[in-house]
Order: structure tokens, then C-alpha cells, then sequence
């Protein structure tokens, strides 16, 4: 979702491999999608209570540079070098058009995403 906003596109490349780590998973133990969604909520209650925090104490150019280090986080998750070098550049240029998303905007984003993909 992020990538098609951004315009980075995405990697179906690795859909393959991991819809095979799930299956390997579930049938090692069949509770673990039931584990990671736990796991998931509570570190995205975890996150989203630090950011909320920061959002109350930070200035205009503090959001932004939280923005960018969140954009480097979620950049990390990228399997395609030229994809993550792309969302980056992309966030920087709206960042230097002063049009980047607010943190609770990216946050958002970053929900939607999967917290351990190679679970």
C-alpha cells in the first residue's frame, strides 16, 4: 500500500517464498497465526503509545525528521534494493516540499504492513 502511494512500486517476486515460510509454520504449529496476531497488537499498541507521546512534545521540523527515520524503518523491509531506494528518495522529495505525511499518517501506514514477515 505504501509502495503504490509512494509510487515505488512493489515485489511480487517474494510472494512465493513467503506464503511458503507460513505454510512450513502452520503446519509446524497451527496457533501461530494466532501468536503473531497477538504479538502484532501488542507491539503496534507498544509503538503507536511512544509516537503518540513524541507527536505531543515534538516542533514541526522534529515531526518531519521522525517521519524520515520512520520512512528508513519501514525503507528496511524492502527485498528490492531499487524499490527502497526509490521510497526513500520519494519521501525525501516531499519532505523537502514540505508535504510529507504527518507521524500518524506513516504510522498508519506502518500498521498496515507485517511486523515479522519471516515469522
Amino acid at each position: 500500500m505504501v509502495g503504490s502511494e509512494l509510487g515505488t512500486g512493489h515485489d511480487p517476486s517474494q510472494h512465493t517464498s513467503y506464503v511458503k515460510s507460513w505454510v512450513k509454520v502452520l503446519k509446524d504449529n497451527p496457533r501461530e497465526i494466532t501468536e503473531a496476531s497477538k504479538d502484532a497488537e501488542k507491539i503496534a499498541s507498544l509503538v503507536l503509545s511512544y509516537e503518540k507521546e513524541q507527536v505531543k512534545t515534538t516542533s514541526e521540523p522534529e515531526k518531519i525528521n521522525i517521519s524520515l527515520k520512520l520512512a528508513e524503518k519501514l525503507a528496511e523491509r524492502f527485498s528490492n534494493e531499487e524499490d527502497k531506494n526509490r521510497f526513500l528518495q520519494k519521501v525525501l522529495e516531499q519532505s523537502e516540499q514540505s508535504s510529507i505525511k504527518p507521524v500518524i499518517q506513516i504510522k498508519d501506514e506502518v500498521k498496515k504492513t507485517e511486523v515479522d514477515p519471516e515469522r
